[in-house]
């Protein structure tokens, strides 16, 4: 009850505290696009017109790329952005990633010792074609080759499988292919647009800007214990997106393929679209993004048969700040399994800040309470417990060109049912010491 007390008390201070992610450094922006001036003096994603389309194409895909997230979700528009870009003729190439040599370790009789590189790349591209704008999307991970058997060791994490077996106490590798999609938006009037999304890789329209695009995550890179409960169909094997974008409203429906991925991370799961998913986003100014989102999912699972909804909601909030740059999340997000009788309900709630200043410092933080399954026995299936979890780290980058180099480490501590002290100890402790690998934050 001590540790779930400091745990929620710290977790409070998280959201409230000013909020996350290195100041956009204006320095060296290599051939980057001209910003078009909203109406309050700064530029706007959201100000989409075929007037400005005509007579300032590079003006609007320099401003539009701030306000997207992962697949077509929404980030505050302030956020940095980590990235290379580069003008070649009509395209604005756009290059993201991030890497971690890290070494996980955690205490008690399911403790552990690892080195670990998990990784991601993102290539985009966008051009005027026509009446609108295209966008075509290239993400990919070699986690199936630089990470152990598994995945990456985590205490409490589930999801997914391997060797036939239900993943406990590891963070599933990413595919090889994590997003092969495009999209195309029409202008319609000033602040309004229509678009469609898709692709045989790609992300529905459920959840909020997944964890590994979000700034107030972007220092954290080990997946969330909620992943499973909030964001993870940032992967869907076959998505098609419909959405219309009014002012700063934007309201979108998905048709995509429900089922994880499955064992093997090297090639695209082809099957029928069976899964539907709507979400409804806010985005009041530069610095806030909200979502309500749910989702249908046939036999997410690959062990564990049965249909699930799936609903979220989020608020995000981006503050651009002299020294620096605070991001912060508060997600929820809850999974109601159809097949169990009576109906099975699991909820979790994240809140996460990061905090960069003096362009090389790091710090942030995360805290989860969310249900988990069978942890006892070391299989999902079982009663389902209510984990703790919180995370605080610091990052130093020691080299910011070309490519951020930084050095830094976590601490977790956790708080369990004491029926799963026998399987994880009184007081169970994960740590995390790491060499960070990224592009630059460029200003805009």
């Amino acid at each position: 009850m001590r540790m779930r007390r400091l745990a929620a008390v710290a977790a409070t201070g998280l959201l409230v505290a000013p909020s996350a992610q290195a100041q956009h450094e204006d320095h060296a922006r290599r051939a980057a696009p001209p910003a078009t001036v909203g109406p309050a003096g700064r530029p706007s994603g959201l100000e989409l017109s075929p007037r400005d389309l005509q007579a300032d194409p590079m003006g609007v895909l320099g401003r539009r790329m701030s306000l997207h997230g992962s697949g077509t979700s929404w980030q505050p528009e302030s956020s940095p952005m980590g990235m290379e870009m580069r003008m070649q003729g009509a395209w604005l190439w756009q290059l993201h990633g991030n890497g971690m040599l890290s070494w996980n370790g955690a205490s008690g009789p399911r403790g552990y010792g690892e080195l670990s590189f998990p990784n991601w790349g993102m290539l985009m591209g966008s051009r005027v074609l026509g009446a609108g704008i295209l966008d075509l999307r290239a993400m990919g991970s070699l986690d199936p080759f630089t990470t152990p058997p598994g995945g990456t060791a985590q205490l409490f994490q589930t999801g997914e499988s391997f060797g036939g077996r239900p993943l406990v106490d590891r963070q599933h590798p990413h595919d090889l292919f994590m997003e092969l999609a495009g999209r195309y938006t029409v202008p319609l009037a000033t602040g309004s647009a229509v678009f469609f999304y898709g692709g045989p890789v790609g992300e529905p329209a459920l959840g909020p800007n997944a964890y590994m695009h979000r700034a107030s995550a972007a220092d954290n890179a080990m997946a969330p214990l909620s992943h499973h409960l909030q964001d993870s169909t940032h992967i869907a094997m076959g998505v098609l997106t419909g959405g219309l974008q009014w002012n700063r409203w934007q309201l979108e429906g998905s048709w995509f393929r429900g089922k994880e991925p499955d064992e093997n991370r090297s090639n695209i799961d082809f099957g029928p679209l069976d899964s539907v998913a709507a979400r409804l986003s806010l985005s009041p100014s530069r610095n806030w993004v909200m979502q309500l989102s749910s989702g249908y999912l046939t036999n997410p699972e690959e062990l564990e048969p049965g249909d699930l909804v799936r609903s979220t909601a989020s608020l995000h909030h981006n503050q651009p700040m002299p020294f620096g740059n605070w991001a912060s999340s508060l997600v929820w997000g809850q999974n109601r399994e159809l097949a169990e009788a009576p109906i099975e309900v699991s909820n979790s709630m994240l809140v996460e800040s990061t905090l960069d200043w003096a362009a090389r410092n790091h710090a942030y933080g995360r805290y989860e309470g969310v249900d988990k399954e069978g942890l006892g026995g070391g299989i999902p299936g079982g009663p389902i417990s209510r984990i703790h979890a919180l995370t605080l780290g610091l990052i130093r980058d020691v080299r910011l060109e070309p490519v951020v180099i930084g050095v830094g480490g976590d601490v977790t501590l956790h708080a369990m049912p004491a029926e799963l002290e026998p399987s994880y100890g009184a007081m169970p402790l994960s740590f995390r010491v790491f060499v960070r690998m990224r592009p630059p934050h460029r200003g805009h």
